[in-house]
C-alpha cells in the first residue's frame, strides 16, 4: 500500500469513527423523543407559523447555512 492510500484509509477510518460516536450520542436522544411523542408528552404536530411571511422566514433560516457549506 502506498503512502497516499494509507493516508486515505486512515482519514476514512477516522471519519467512520467520528460518525459512530455522533450516532451513538444522538440515537438515544432520537429514541427518547419518539417515546415521549408516543406517550403524549411531546406534540406530534409541529407548531404552525402564524403567517405566510413567518413560514418563509423559518424555511429560509433553515436553508441559508447550507448555502455556505463546501
Amino acid at each position: 500500500m502506498s503512502a497516499i492510500t494509507s493516508n486515505i484509509a486512515a482519514s476514512r477510518s477516522s471519519a467512520h469513527r467520528d460518525y459512530r460516536v455522533l450516532l451513538g450520542l444522538t440515537y438515544p436522544l432520537f429514541v427518547a423523543g419518539v417515546a415521549l411523542r408516543r406517550v403524549g408528552l411531546l406534540p406530534a404536530d409541529p407548531v404552525r407559523p402564524a403567517s405566510f411571511i413567518a413560514a418563509v422566514r423559518t424555511r429560509a433560516a433553515a436553508v441559508i447555512p447550507f448555502a455556505f457549506m463546501g
